[in-house]
């Protein structure tokens, strides 16, 4: 403010120089930072569109000509990609993405305020037509929201460069239980995702061929070192209650808090409210599944039929063995919680967890669990 009264317009050259020193130093608040400058960006544009679409009147938008159309559709479709691909020529950008974004190169806010600013000074002065700029501009970013805005998955896709939806599976924690859920999940041909402070921890995992990534998830999502989009559910399942409530707490916004589900820890855990879902039906604590571990209960997947239908998996299942996930056609993974009861129809595959089949099995499993684990030692 003090630049702009001392030169006009030089405050926001004092923002930009204020935002290359901020980022360049080691501020320990830098992720709130980012979190608080999203949220007022947000605030500040969207108040920027009201203002200037509450300076257009009947008689500025009767201002719009004709030949306007022929002008955007010249901008859209010839001047704006031979500019961007003139900027890129150059880059190492791959082709496919150049020519996406010279298709999408936006025009929006930047665009509107400043030709409002100029129409306003060029009526000013006296400059012929000038008030039709404002309507001119705003036709600009209406025909880029339609023209683009609907047809850019299309275009990524014939391009060849859509990622599509995630459909991975991220594990916060390795653990015996954990790596035996990915294991499955692996077998179904999801993409799974383990994370753990622990690089002994992930060493099992890395042996079962699962993808293993050394860190604190939390910091690693808000690094950018992970791609959130690339999954479809998150499960913090480590031993530590507190963690998973806040890794529900700190990425539920992001991701959805349908799409996380966590472990129980303890008894209280259950009964607290707004840290995310359950995971099971029953909310299992996290203790309760590392002894049932130990004792060889497994993960399977059945297939429903007409034949098998999911009353007959319901009545197959023993005392304490329940669903844990239901796996769709359309590869969607729907995890059983306490407060989510997914519908299992005909063509799903349902991941259960459950006990041995026979004594001896129970038996020759726990004796080699015993045996890997005095090996470990």
């Amino acid at each position: 403010v003090i630049a702009d009264l001392i030169k006009h317009e030089t405050g926001l050259i004092t923002v930009t120089v204020m935002g290359i020193v901020m980022a360049n130093r080691q501020i320990y608040s830098s992720q709130a930072l980012h979190r608080f400058k999203e949220d007022l960006a947000v605030l500040l544009i969207s108040g920027v569109f009201i203002i200037l679409s509450a300076t257009l009147d009947w008689e500025t938008v009767q201002q719009f000509r004709p030949q306007f159309v022929i002008f955007l559709i010249l901008l859209l479709f010839v001047v704006r990609p031979i500019s961007v691909l003139i900027a890129l020529l150059f880059s190492s950008l791959p082709w496919r993405e150049r020519l996406f974004i010279a298709w999408i190169a936006p025009r929006g806010i930047v665009a509107v305020a400043i030709t409002g600013l100029f129409a306003i000074r060029l009526v000013d002065q006296g400059f012929p037509g000038a008030e039709a700029l404002v309507p001119l501009s705003f036709a600009v970013v209406i025909a880029t929201i339609f023209a683009h805005g609907f047809s850019a998955s299309w275009v990524a896709e014939r391009l060849g460069i859509a990622e599509g939806k995630g459909e991975g599976v991220l594990i916060a924690g390795a653990n015996r239980w954990s790596i035996a859920l990915g294991t499955m999940l692996k077998s179904l041909d999801i993409d799974v995702l383990i994370t753990d402070n622990s690089k002994f921890a992930l060493r099992r995992a890395r042996n079962e061929g699962l993808t293993i990534r050394h860190g604190d998830v939390l910091d690693e999502a808000h690094n950018d070192n992970i791609d959130m989009g690339e999954f479809q559910h998150l499960i913090a399942a480590t031993d530590n209650d507190s963690q998973n409530q806040l890794i529900t707490a700190d990425l539920g916004p992001e991701m959805g808090y349908e799409q996380i589900s966590r472990l129980a820890n303890d008894g209280q855990s259950k009964s607290r409210v707004g840290h995310g879902r359950l995971l099971f039906e029953s909310g299992a604590e996290f203790g309760t599944l590392l002894d049932r571990d130990l004792a060889g209960w497994r993960f399977s997947k059945t297939n429903i039929t007409e034949k098998f239908t999911a009353d007959d998996y319901r009545k197959n299942l023993d005392e304490g063995e329940e669903p844990l996930a239901v796996f769709k056609p359309d590869r969607r993974l729907l995890f059983f919680a306490t407060d989510a009861r997914p519908v299992i129809e005909d063509g799903d595959i349902v991941v259960s967890y459950v006990a041995p089949d026979t004594p001896e099995e129970r038996k020759a499993v726990r004796a080699a669990k015993d045996s890997e684990k005095n090996g470990d030692s």
